[in-house]
């Protein structure tokens, strides 16, 4: 797996790599479905929101590990935050920022 430095240089990283599997909650509210792909940077699951109504929702989870500076990590959610404020019709919209010791993840519209 690889991760961002500081100056936004990709490096193997050696953390031990983890997939979300199907059935699993993020946030004890997000249920995994099924993986719909992965690149560099993160990988996109389809997700049910279980708080509302199980609507179908995709989740993009960005790969980092704990020795990531606070900086790069920050500059990510600033970058998250900022796309809540597009609304077209042919870009998916941004629901939910996650950050946790674990993850840091974008929940978007399913399409």
């Amino acid at each position: 797996m690889e991760t961002i430095d500081e100056n936004g240089e990709f490096h193997e990283s050696r953390d031990l790599r983890f997939e979300l599997e199907p059935g699993q909650l993020i946030e004890n509210r997000y249920e995994v479905v099924k993986k719909l792909g992965s690149g560099a940077t993160a990988s996109v699951y389809k997700c049910k929101d279980k708080l509302l109504g199980n609507l179908e929702v995709a989740i993009k989870i960005f790969r980092y590990n704990k020795n990531l500076s606070e900086e790069v990590v920050t500059r990510l959610s600033r970058e998250i935050w900022a796309s809540f404020g597009i609304n077209h019709g042919n870009v998916a919209r941004f629901y939910e920022c996650i950050r946790n010791e674990n993850i840091l993840g974008l929940v978007m519209e399913y399409i």
